[in-house]
């Protein structure tokens, strides 16, 4: 607690502290009217703010849209065993870092259940979970449908009970690094040409962990997670960072370059800001009676919708980098579908 204030001015404030237990917090009724009347004025500034907005909107319209089935054990099963067993089934998690993930999940769960029976807004707003969605200074868009847990958007299909698939571009950072690249030099390497090939197959990481002995035998996650630290992270000398730089030496040295002379934030704004004009840009075109939801890289939509996205997403990047990919260089595997719903509604 903060004991600072001035009068008319700032009050004395709080915070919470990290890692709460459940004993440490009770969900309590507000009984003031004049302070729910209070709460529903913060939720309605922000969503004024939103709805001005074309893309925050529309983002907005089409959360609304998912439905949440009735399927909590798909996710629970995906968690790692590392838990007791109580009577009634209850659960109880070693590890803290899994147990904040589940407690999470849960909110996610319950927030978005409630959602099932209603086309309102201003239902969305008042989710113990929602936030303001944001455009950043690069154009990526943050809002409650993106930081949705992958394994609950799994549980949803949309509010007509259709199947939610996601078009997504393959590697999206690092191809879209590798373009950015390629359109800064004079003329075309043999290194260059090769990395074009990769972009277009959708190909640049099974590339990387083919040749790697750091990445060969590392799970999917982990192995994208390492390769982005050492293309947008400080500049370290790892064994990754040596062997991408016998793979890829003239990429790596512009990304050192912009490390070095720029900082090393600037590699993934980079990226940041083109995946934004790729995605962003189509998004806000779809046509407004089909879903279709924004997740950074990829576009959710419904399966007969998928290819529409995906052409599109096509036809932008052809657009964005007719001066590096040649007309006649098919890029269709630069983009992938795949579905996201597991199951159907369960009572």
């Amino acid at each position: 607690m903060n004991e600072k204030y001035s009068s008319g001015k700032f009050t004395k404030s709080y915070a919470l502290k990290k890692n709460l237990e459940e004993g440490d917090y009770k969900m309590v009724e507000v009984s003031s009217k004049a302070f729910r009347n209070k709460l529903k004025e913060s939720n309605a500034r922000p969503a004024k703010e939103s709805e001005s907005n074309l893309v925050l909107d529309k983002i907005n319209r089409n959360t609304l849209k998912l439905q949440l089935t009735n399927n909590p054990t798909v996710y629970l099963f995906e968690f790692p065993l590392k838990h007791s067993p109580l009577k009634h089934g209850t659960l109880v998690w070693r590890d803290d870092n899994i147990q904040q993930r589940l407690n999470k999940y849960e909110a996610y769960f319950k927030a978005f259940r409630t959602l099932n029976d209603t086309n309102n807004l201003n239902d969305l707003y008042e989710l113990p979970i929602f936030f303001q969605p944001r455009i950043n200074q690069f154009g990526r868009v943050y809002h409650i449908g993106a930081s949705m847990p992958r394994l609950i958007r799994k549980i949803c299909v949309t509010k007509s009970d259709e199947l939610i698939y996601e078009v997504d571009m393959a590697s999206a950072q690092p191809s879209l690094l590798i373009l950015e690249w390629i359109r800064s030099l004079a003329s075309m390497s043999e290194e260059a040409n090769k990395c074009l090939e990769l972009v277009a197959n959708g190909k640049v990481y099974k590339y990387l962990v083919e040749n790697s002995e750091v990445l060969k035998d590392m799970e999917y996650d982990k192995m994208k997670k390492e390769i982005l630290t050492t293309f947008n992270g400080e500049y370290k000398p790892t064994k990754l960072y040596k062997e991408l730089k016998v793979l890829l030496p003239e990429l790596i040295k512009w990304i050192d370059n912009i490390k070095f002379n720029e900082g090393y934030k600037k590699v993934s704004h980079r990226g940041q800001s083109a995946e934004a004009k790729v995605f962003v840009e189509v998004y806000k075109n779809l046509p407004e009676d089909m879903f279709a939801l924004l997740i950074h890289d990829c576009i959710l939509t419904t399966e007969n919708k998928t290819q529409m996205v995906k052409d599109r997403l096509i036809k932008r990047v052809r657009e964005l980098y007719k001066d590096v990919i040649p007309k006649d260089l098919n890029i269709n595997k630069l983009f992938k579908t795949n579905k996201v719903s597991v199951v159907r509604w369960v009572d």
